[in-house]
């Protein structure tokens, strides 16, 4: 439990390589493939360095080992919040190439 705390904690200060290192030392520790909390710490890790694609995979693998588990469905749900928020504050590209989305703009030139 402390590593898994650890590596939160050291990825929560930007401390990413000693942060996969506590993780890598977690999963050691427990020595059981099957065992969610090394997924979803790492997942959390990977959360806070904006690594989205993996941390979703990782909460994935971990929710398949156990359902059940809390943790590993509360940083998939960070996770899914995150990509919302990133897409949100994207700029709107729907508009095609070339369209002129100011509706105030007046290009007609036959007055």
């Amino acid at each position: 439990f402390f590593l898994g705390y650890r590596a939160t904690l050291l990825a929560e200060l930007g401390r990413f390589e000693e942060a996969h290192a506590a993780v890598a030392a977690y999963a050691d520790a427990l020595n059981d493939p099957m065992a969610p909390g090394p997924y979803v710490t790492r997942a959390h890790v990977l959360l806070e360095e904006g690594r989205l694609g993996e941390a979703a995979e990782q909460a994935q693998v971990a929710t398949a080992l156990d359902d059940a588990n809390l943790s590993a469905h509360g940083v998939a749900d960070a996770v899914a919040a995150r990509r919302a928020a990133e897409r949100d504050a994207a700029p709107d590209s729907s508009a095609a190439p070339g369209t002129d989305t100011d509706a105030d703009t007046d290009t007609d030139t036959d007055t």
